[in-house]
This record gives structure tokens, sequence and C-alpha cells, in this order.
């Protein structure tokens, strides 16, 4: 099943150590990749079509070159708009831009860019980027100055990706603490916060000609917004059975998602439907998706040591979506998706009823039991018809067991009684301490025994003990408590003894 979905990948590079993210250049098919060492490696791509067809079948992969601008781990890349320089952030605070056209000689730098370690970053235009960390910092930097010129603090939790729409420069955040913000860039203060979602927001992408934002949501649900209405979302789309780790835009109207089980699907927004799913990239979640500028390889990062090339349009073009596999290669089915019924007289599923079984004489009861049963069933029915068999079934299931509970009662109530022999009457003897204490409410009542034989007391008797034993544990507490209260006395007067032989000592010192 994986070889079959897996048709859609046309390579994949593989890599000593897992990859954190991966982009594409804005105009030729280069791929950055930054790796958990801190290396970024940049990769030219050779896409083939077979002749007569319109869809890549193999991707080829050449090495321009391998460069560390930092020591720990990279944690994002994007390139500039211009496309001669890519910006990295790293796990130690800082943030590098270098030089594309030069093997990846380092243009600007910059330590200790934020308190936290950054999450994210995006270039916005030719001037400007932004960053994001840990603590929900947002922060603008200019290329020319090479300082920070703007921040904005509303997020409380990691940011987790942006997206930005150049025409209206407009920067849409979203971050682990379940919120999505609008920000002119432009501007100090954030246009928009969305109401708390009460769920982590894992990705965004603006769809159908700016008019909705797509939201992934941790809990595999897709979240649309309307735009100038962010209060919350208008429309949602569930169906993931995991997270939503991230969005790739295809068109305006189709998008492709990286989910926490491993699997690329292509969804349709409005209206929201499964279009297919392109392939699996593992057992680990998706943690980036990006496209190529000229939209035919789409690249998957995920926590395994690999980055795979994607077809999309393979999958979403009028070509079949096995036309560029050989004969050998189309994956056999064991048995028909359909199957076919040689009749052509429709097929009319037969459905037999369950008869009740449940009758008087199968209850497990007496005679009399089973009489007293007929009763109770007469007077609920009364003289109106008789009722169906299920419903007559279930009634006289409940009166045999409310009959049966009945007997159980009685028979739980005798055996509470006491029951005294007239032998023991004879060997017992009443005691002068507790005939004192117990007031005889009934003469058949039994007068306590010896030590040497238990005695079985009436009602009145134990009631009698139990408010003797009741006044003397309120007679013990009492004076628990004011041995307690002598105590704290005594320890107050021992206190203030203490206190005015200090005080002499003192004095005597002076």
């Amino acid at each position: 099943m994986s070889d079959e979905l897996n048709r859609y990948v046309k390579g994949s590079v593989h890599f000593p150590c897992p990859p954190t993210d991966a982009t594409f250049h804005p105009s030729e098919n280069l791929l950055a990749t930054g790796l958990f060492t801190g290396e970024v490696s940049i990769r030219k791509c050779y896409p083939h079509q077979r002749k007569g067809s319109q869809f890549v079948s193999s991707v080829k992969q050449e090495l321009v070159f391998d460069t560390r601008p930092q020591k720990k781990s990279c944690r994002g890349l994007s390139f500039h708009p211009g496309g001669t320089q890519l910006f990295s952030i790293s796990r130690d605070k800082s943030w590098v831009c270098m030089d594309v056209t030069r093997s990846g000689d380092i243009v600007h730098t910059y330590e200790k860019a934020h308190e936290a370690s950054p999450t994210h970053i995006r270039a916005l235009n030719h001037n400007l980027f932004m960053t994001g960390d840990d603590e929900g910092l947002v922060r603008l930097w200019d290329l020319r100055s090479q300082k920070a010129v703007k921040d904005y603090t509303h997020h409380f939790d990691y940011i987790s990706d942006t997206n930005f729409v150049e025409s209206k420069n407009t920067l849409l955040v979203t971050a682990g603490d379940g919120h999505l913000s609008i920000l002119d860039i432009r501007k100090k203060q954030p246009l928009a916060i969305c109401e708390d979602q009460e769920d982590e927001l894992l990705s965004v992408v603006p769809m159908k000609h700016n008019k909705k934002a797509v939201v992934g949501f941790q809990t595999g649900v897709l979240g649309l917004f309307s735009w100038n209405n962010w209060g919350d979302v208008t429309d949602r789309f569930p169906g993931h059975p995991d997270s939503v780790d991230s969005l790739c835009k295809i068109d305006e109207d189709t998008l492709c998602t990286g989910g926490g089980d491993g699997i690329i699907r292509i969804v349709s927004i409005l209206p929201n439907r499964l279009v297919g799913v392109i392939g699996v990239h593992g057992k680990y979640p998706i943690e980036k998706l990006n496209r190529s500028a000229d939209g035919q390889l789409l690249v998957s990062v995920s926590h395994d040591h690999n980055v795979k090339l994607w077809c999309p349009q393979n999958l979403l073009g009028d070509d079949s979506s096995d036309s560029d596999l050989s004969e050998t290669d189309r994956p056999e089915l064991d048995e028909p998706l359909v199957s076919t019924i040689p009749t052509s007289e429709p097929i009319v599923p037969t459905f037999t009823k369950a008869q009740p079984k449940e009758t008087v004489e199968s209850l497990n009861l007496t005679p009399e039991e089973k009489e007293l049963v007929r009763k109770k069933l007469l007077k609920v029915i009364g003289a109106k018809k008789k009722p169906p068999p299920q419903i007559m079934a279930a009634l006289i299931k409940r009166i045999g067991m409310e009959v049966q509970e009945e007997r159980l009662k009685k028979e739980a109530k005798k055996k509470q009684q006491p029951q005294v022999s007239q032998q023991d009457d004879k060997v017992l003897s009443p005691s002068t301490s507790t005939v004192d204490t117990v007031k005889e409410t009934d003469q058949n009542s039994v007068q306590p025994a010896s030590n040497a034989t238990k005695p079985t007391h009436s009602r009145s008797e134990t009631d009698s003990w139990s408010e003797d034993s009741d006044s003397d544990s309120q007679s013990q507490s009492k004076k628990k408590k004011k041995k307690k209260r002598q105590r704290q006395k005594n320890a107050i007067r021992q206190g203030t003894r203490q206190l005015m032989k200090k005080k002499s000592t003192f004095y005597d010192g002076l």
C-alpha cells in the first residue's frame, strides 16, 4: 500500500543527520536544506519529463555547496525575494545572511537576536524580514541597518508559522497559545487577534484571492477565517486523524497538508473535500512543506534523515494518476473495488425479526410469585389493547425483577431480626453493671450475659448504649480540650519567663 501511495515521490535526498527545514529558491530550482548540526546544504534539482507527458517522472539533484554558518542547529531558512541571499536562524539565538552566489559567504550576522531561541524566519520584502521565538515575540528587522525596528509581544507561546500578503502589507502569525494575529508591518500594534481557539495553531496560508485564511490545528481540524472578520473561525473542516503541522498552497482553491501521521494530502477549500493522497513520508510528523517556483515540485521534511521531493501535478492534472507508470509498475489489486452482479434484478435485503421469548412461565419464580406477576401485569395493561410482543416481553421481565427484589428484601429483613432460643434464655443471666445503664423497653428483650457468652440485645438497649457511648466520647473530648488549653497556657507562661530573663540579662549588660 505504501508503494502505491508513494508513486508520486520523484526524488529523495539522504543526510547524515535529521533536517530541520527546506525551502526553494524564488525563481530557480535550488533547494536549501538546514540540518540539525547547523549545516546548510544547497542543491540543484533537475526535473525530468517523459516524451509525450507534461508531468515530472523523476528528479535528479546536484550538490552546489555545503556550509556551516552557525555552531548550533539550524531552526529555519528563508530566501531573500531577490534570490541572491539566504537567511538562517539557529538555536544559539542568532541569525545569519549568506550570499548564495558566493558559495554561502556570510554577508550579515547578528548574535543574541532574541532572548529565547528563535523558531521561525521569513523574508517579507527586499528590506524587511521577521523572526519569531519560543516566547511568542515577533521581531521585524531592517536589512539596511541590520537592527530590529518593531517588536510585537501579544503572543505568549512559541511562533509556529507565518504567511505574508505583500499586496496588503499584512503578516499572518500563528502561535502555540491558540491565537491567530494579523499584523500590518507599517504599524506598531496588531490589527486583530482572534479569540482563544483552545488548541495549538500550527500552520496558516491565505486562500481564495486573500479572502480566506486556512489554519491547521493540533486536533486535526482546518479552521477557515474570513478576511476582516478575525474574531473566530467561520468554517471548520475536520477529517485529519492527527495534527495538521504544515500547509502549502497549490492554487486559490487547493492546498497540501502535512499531517502528524506522516501523510501528505491534497484538500479542496470551499467546497471542503479531500482530493487525494500524494504519499507517505514516514511514520513521523511532517514539519515542513514547500513548493518550487514553477510549481512542479513539492518538498517535505520530517524527523527522519530524508528530504523527499513530490510532484502534486501528477495527481491534479488531466492525465490519469497512473499515466506516468509502466504496465509493470502499476499496482495490482487482489480484489476489485466494485463487485459486479450478473443479474439485473435488484437485491432486496431480508430482515428477520427476533421473536421475544420472555413469558411469565419462563421466569425463575415460585408459583405464588408468578401469580403476583400476572396481577401486576394486568394492572399495568388494564383493559387496553394488548401491546406488541416486544413490549409485552419487556413488561414481564421488568415486573419479574421487581417481584424478585421484593423477595430478597424480605429475606434480608428476616436475617436482621434477632433469633434467641429458649435454652439461651435459661443460660443467660443479667449483670448488675448493664442493668443500671440500660432501660428495659420490651419485656421479651434479653438481658446481657456474662463475659463468657456474647449477649444479644434489643434495639432499645443498643440505642441506650450508643447514647451512653456518645456521652462518654463527648466527655473525653472535653477533657482533651481542657488539657490542650492548659498546655498552651503553660507554654505561654514559660515563654514570658524566658523573655523576662533575656531582658534582665540585656539590661544587666548595659
